[in-house]
């Protein structure tokens, strides 16, 4: 009897372990399709893919994105993550390589993907957000036909009304982060004193080119929203607020780049005045200019 109880176990066993392992050939694999951004983006529609590899309940493997304009421009990713109940949880930890345009730079993302199949098709469904600030979320719908399907089946693509009928997605499952410039401390910044009202801001990446990204801010109004420092000059124009003592313009960094922290080189032009000015940031802290006029 002791024989028995011991076999029925090895059995269940087995077909516990077998059946996982199925499943993961099933989930394992090249995934193709559509990556969705809100707006803020440099693109609405992306291509997406994902080479996957499931062990038991862990996920890895590496991501790719590109233009769909342009696929010289794309960014390849390692991302690990976990796979229970038919649902994916993903994230992108590196960039292993890439090729930016100018002005913008790639997200790394996270996010959640449903599995579901219809006819010959498999699809995994989601949303996505991204770990830097500034970066818009959106959705990610990948395919691939069914390993098991006839060689001479056709693929039939799932429409976006039969997406939301077979797994509706909350239109903010993931939220992106908000931007409070409240919530940071602003340095002891740098005091300028001009002539005139009009004062001419030309804004650069100091030092290496990084990625570093940035908001401005001119008397708490958004002046500059999430701009990659390069180091080709932005001109700005602003007008100084005679009513306002010392007009303010804050740094707010979007971002670190790769070397830390955010900094930025900006040259201010006023009548019979020019100075650079080195502007240093972090999620912590932003950096100030105060600008005062003798008129």
């Amino acid at each position: 009897m002791k024989k028995i109880i011991i076999s029925y176990s090895v059995i269940w066993f087995t077909i516990l372990v077998l059946s996982t392992k199925i499943w993961a050939q099933n989930i394992s694999g090249n995934w193709t399709g559509t990556l969705k951004q809100k707006a803020g983006g440099t693109r609405t529609d992306y291509f997406f893919s994902m080479d996957l590899n499931v062990n038991g309940k862990n996920i890895e493997g590496t991501s790719y994105i590109n233009y769909l304009d342009k696929p010289e421009i794309y960014a390849l990713f390692k991302f690990s993550g976990t796979y229970e109940n038919n649902q994916i949880r993903f994230f992108e930890s590196s960039i292993l390589s890439q090729r930016e345009a100018q002005s913008m730079y790639w997200c790394t993302k996270y996010g959640v993907l449903l599995y579901t199949s219809k006819n010959n098709q498999e699809y995994l469904i989601g949303e996505w957000a991204a770990k830097e600030d500034g970066c818009s979320p959106g959705t990610l719908v990948l395919s691939r036909k069914k390993i098991s399907a006839p060689q001479n089946s056709e693929n039939e693509v799932i429409t976006e009304n039969e997406v939301k009928q077979e797994i509706e997605i909350p239109e903010k499952k993931i939220p992106p982060k908000q931007e409070n410039i409240q919530k940071r401390e602003v340095a002891k910044g740098t005091e300028v004193k001009i002539k005139g009202k009009t004062v001419t801001l030309k804004i650069f990446d100091h030092g290496k080119e990084d990625n570093d990204t940035i908001s401005l801010y001119f008397n708490d109004k958004l002046l500059l929203d999430r701009y990659r420092l390069s180091k080709n000059p932005l001109k700005i124009v602003v007008e100084i607020d005679p009513k306002i003592k010392k007009n303010k313009l804050v740094f707010f960094a979007k971002n670190l780049g790769i070397f830390p922290p955010n900094t930025a080189a900006v040259i201010i032009e006023a009548e019979g005045f020019s100075k650079k000015v080195i502007l240093r940031s972090d999620f912590n802290q932003s950096d100030v200019i105060y600008f005062e006029s003798d008129k």
